[in-house]
C-alpha cells in the first residue's frame, strides 16, 4: 500500500489518472466543455444582433445557466426580454448544454 492509499484508503485516486480522465471526451471531460463552450459562442454570434452583441457578453454557464454581461441599462433590458427566445435557439442549437436560462447582470 502507496502513501495515498493509506492515507486516503482505497478509494484514492492517483493524480495522473484523475488528469487523464478529467481530459478525456466525454460528457464529464475537458474536451467536451470546451467544445459546448465553443457551440455556445458560435452560436451566440449568429444569434444576436451586432449591436447587441458588442454590449453583451457570455461570463458564466453553469448548471444550465447561462449569465450574460450587458454593458448598460438599456441592453440589459433588451437581453432580459430576448432571453426566452434566445434560450429556445440556443438549445435547439448545442442541447449538450442544457441551457434553461439566462440570467443577465450589468457590469460594473
Amino acid at each position: 500500500m502507496d502513501s495515498a492509499q493509506a492515507r486516503y484508503g482505497s478509494q484514492a485516486t492517483p493524480i495522473g489518472e484523475a488528469l487523464t480522465k478529467f481530459m478525456e471526451p466525454g460528457p464529464s471531460g475537458l474536451t467536451q466543455r470546451y467544445e459546448t463552450a465553443s457551440q455556445i459562442s458560435a452560436l451566440w454570434t449568429q444569434l444576436l444582433p451586432e449591436v447587441l452583441a458588442e454590449h453583451c457578453r457570455i461570463v458564466d454557464l453553469s448548471h444550465g445557466t447561462l449569465t450574460v454581461e450587458a454593458d448598460s441599462p438599456s441592453f440589459l433590458y433588451e437581453m432580459r426580454i430576448s432571453g426566452q427566445q434566445l434560450v429556445k435557439y440556443l438549445r435547439q442549437g448545442c442541447p449538450s448544454a442544457k441551457i434553461r436560462e439566462i440570467k443577465v447582470k450589468l457590469k460594473v
